[in-house]
């Protein structure tokens, strides 16, 4: 795994002094042996020379010593370091990397110089490449070692079992090290390569630690404590995994059509990071509001769905739910399924609906109310009934009324005044007759007067009416609408398919609703009506989006330059519009609205960016692009400079620490931000926030760093060890172990080496505190 900034490797090559199954200090003898290339070193070996550094990071693990007298140390060598025997504690083993070897004043006096190295050399001779899926983490470290280094004598015994599950991890020739410490780096685990060859990869070692530093150690010397406060941060900004952009997108644009968004998520700590090809610098940060996945599409053309919309009427019973309705049809082949016609709608499900209109004097067209009429001023309403008796039984409320009319008697004879009207008959065919309502002259209450046939379509043709004198008798307006529940919706006019035609599929919407659902099967292609009674709970499924009918669309085409695509189906692409691609990316193409029935993609530029720039043959494939939206368009992260197709997008993840902030801000002013950037374009939002999160939790507002040495043998790098020193010193905490050097080998059993020791105030590894932050994300 690539290194960044300040973040630390994960520790695979260590000192393993408990690892090896020693157990306490006291149970090991304090002598050292050197074996070379299987056998003892010969020669006088300087004990004084010998020395292994153990270090926390990537860094194999090292050591040096000195031979004195005649003996043949080649390159590539085994060299095994022990405590107390050949067989004891194992301190060091790997290989000669390099042997020097010189004399003084005689040939025979040689001296040979020896540095060998670990078995993390030999562990990183092989180059991985191979992807892995939904695996435990502890299945790909196991097949890692397996097809990489068994043949070099690994194992890896102490893999735990169990780890979490990788969606997907993918190695490109990277060293065998490197990629277990990516896997170890994607759920915030540990690995080393022991002693003797077997690869440890693990939450939580088990391995026993140092004693305390406390007054009472037994050879505890040299403690040192350093206080540093340059490290510290309060803002961590995590980039992550991308994609490249299909267009070029101009300044101010709000939507950015993409290659894959599935990295992507609208949260309020992520944000974008546009990055030009090629260049170094130059990046924009952007802020988006949605992610549209995209995918979906269709076919360039009209498509096959019936080009007419059914006929409609109510009709009394039936459970309708009351409101309005749409109503569409689609053809059925035995390939599939059409697009729908255009949408019919009704209101249904409820009484007849109130006259809404008041009358009208004069035209349109030209109806005489009257003959009986005195000279005055008089008011007229209507009502629809879906009976013929006098009075109705089945009657709406009346309409509003209409404006005051006066009565004209041009001729001069009693009773013979005449008013010019317009009275709307009922859409409804249920409706029988119109009964109209009027005051007498000057009056103010209505009473029932004409009564005329309804004929859907035309106005009320009245003739004469009774006189002022005998209306009265007559009986006054309806006080509420008696009229029974129009639960039924009769459909003629169904369209007729083509001979592949062989059922036809009825869809309406629930009442007031958009949505097209199943209503019903035709299972024919000559019916021409059906009759609805279904509640909306009865609907079924969505209309389909797409036609998959398999019906030949005419041949046609678009042209370039054109503001209008029409296509087989709207549904996959956005109605307030956006980006599709036309074919496998021949064209992208930027569009602002759609229609969804008629089928078309509207308002493409005829030029420029987004436009179509070639023509497109119908029955082309045309697919919704992925689309990161809502990009401000202007203002603070808004899109300032215009982006190429192929520019990338990153995701960024911003982490902060604002008591940490404060704390800086109050001890040297300003704001407190003290702010890094770590890129690691493999880490999606989740891995990306714990990242940032063990990143701070690191770099705290003040480092404390101590040394010290001692002769505790289960000192090694990567360990804790619990500090409880008095003044002057106060030293009281938990320390990681960073770095051991062991030295000061003596020939005496009973006298342990040194181990010179550096460790941190940060209680966890960067490891720990990403293992955390993961499993905190995971919650």
């Amino acid at each position: 795994m690539a290194i960044t900034g300040n973040q630390k490797a994960y520790t695979y090559a260590l000192s393993n002094v408990a690892r090896s199954g020693a157990t306490r200090s006291g149970y090991v003898g304090g002598g050292a042996f050197i074996a070379v290339g299987g056998l003892p070193a010969t020669g006088d070996v300087k004990l004084g020379t010998l020395e292994i550094v153990d270090e926390l990071n990537e860094t194999p693990n090292t050591c040096r010593f000195r031979i004195i007298g005649p003996t043949t140390i080649t390159t590539g060598q085994e060299v095994i370091i022990t405590l107390g025997s050949q067989n004891g504690l194992r301190l060091f083993a790997g290989h000669v990397l390099a042997a020097q070897q010189s004399y003084w004043e005689k040939p025979v006096n040689v001296r040979t110089d020896v540095q060998a190295v670990d078995y993390t050399w030999q562990f990183g001779f092989p180059k991985v490449t191979k992807r892995y899926a939904n695996l435990s983490a502890s299945a790909i470290v196991q097949d890692l070692i397996a097809t990489y280094a068994a043949a070099n004598g690994f194992t890896g015994l102490h893999v735990a079992a169990g780890l979490p599950t990788i969606p997907e991890i993918t190695f490109t020739n990277e060293d065998l090290g490197e990629a277990l410490s990516r896997t170890a780096n994607r759920i915030g685990a540990y690995w080393y390569v022991d002693y003797f060859k077997d690869v440890h990869f693990f939450f939580t070692d088990t391995a026993q630690t140092p004693s305390a530093l406390v007054p009472t150690h037994p050879s505890l010397d040299n403690v040192t404590r350093d206080t540093d406060r340059s490290q510290a941060l309060t803002r961590v900004y995590v980039e992550g995994r991308g994609s490249r952009l299909l267009s070029a997108v101009t300044i101010g644009d709000t939507i950015l059509p993409l290659e894959a968004v599935d990295m992507f998520q609208a949260l309020p700590d992520v944000f974008l990071k546009a990055s030009y090809q090629g260049a170094e610098g130059g990046a924009q940060h952007l802020t988006f509001a949605g992610v549209v996945s995209g995918g979906g599409g269709t076919l360039v053309g009209p498509g096959i769905g019936p080009s007419t919309a059914v006929t409609l009427a109510t009709q009394t019973g039936g459970s309708i739910t009351p409101g309005v309705h749409g109503y569409a049809v689609t053809f059925v082949t035995a390939a599939g399924e059409s697009l729908p016609s255009p949408i019919a709608t009704i209101t249904a499900g409820q009484q007849l609906a109130n006259p809404p209109v008041a009358p009208t004097g004069g035209t349109p067209p030209d109806n005489y109310f009257g003959n009986l009429l005195e000279n005055g001023f008089y008011q007229i309403k209507y009502a629809y009934a879906t009976d013929t008796g006098v009075p109705p039984a089945n009657v709406t409320l009346a309409s509003p009324p209409s404006a005051v009319m006066r009565a004209n008697n041009s001729g001069g004879a009693a009773n013979n005044a005449a008013i010019e009207t317009a009275i709307p008959c009922s859409a409804s065919p249920t409706v029988k007759y119109v009964f109209v309502y009027r005051t007498v002259a000057g009056g103010a209450t209505f009473y029932r007067g004409s009564s005329a046939p309804n004929v859907p379509g035309t106005y009320v043709n009245l003739g004469s009416t009774p006189s002022d004198a005998t209306i009265v008798g007559q009986g006054p307006e309806p006080a509420t609408n008696t009229t029974a529940t129009q639960g039924t919706v009769l459909l003629s006019a169904i369209p007729i398919g083509a001979a592949a035609v062989t059922q036809r599929k009825v869809y309406r919407t629930a009442a007031n609703a958009a949505q097209l659902k199943l209503l019903a099967t035709i299972a024919n292609n000559t019916a021409t009506t059906y009759s609805d009674t279904a509640a909306d709970a009865a609907l079924g499924v969505n209309v389909p989006s797409t036609d998959t009918s398999a019906l030949q669309q005419p041949d046609g085409q678009v042209l370039a330059g054109s503001s209008v695509l029409p296509v087989a189906g709207a549904g996959p692409f956005e109605s307030l519009g956006g980006w599709a691609i036309i074919g496998n990316g021949a064209q992208v193409i930027r569009y602002t609205s759609t229609t969804l029935i008629a089928g078309y993609l509207t308002g493409i530029p005829i030029s420029g960016i987004g436009a179509i720039t070639a023509t497109i043959a119908y029955n082309s494939t045309v697919t919704a692009a992925p689309m990161l939206t809502g990009i401000p368009a202007s203002g603070g992260r808004s899109l300032v400079q215009a982006l190429s197709a192929g520019d990338e997008i990153y995701l960024v993840v911003q982490v902060d620490d604002a008591t940490r902030a404060a704390q800086l801000a109050a001890a040297v002013g300003g704001t407190g931000l003290r702010e890094e950037w770590v890129q690691d374009r493999r880490l999606s939002i989740g891995e990306a926030r714990a990242r940032g999160n063990a990143t701070l939790a690191e770099r705290a507002l003040d480092q404390i760093r101590v040394s010290y040495t001692s002769r505790d043998l289960l000192t090694r790098s990567g360990l804790d060890i619990v500090c409880n020193l008095p003044a002057p010193t106060n030293l009281v905490g938990t320390f990681k172990i960073q770095h051991v050097v062991i030295n000061n080998f003596r020939p005496y059993p009973t006298q342990y080496p040194t181990f010179t020791v550096q460790a941190s105030s940060s209680r966890f590894s960067f490891e720990d505190l990403l293992r955390l932050a993961t499993r905190d994300v995971a919650r």
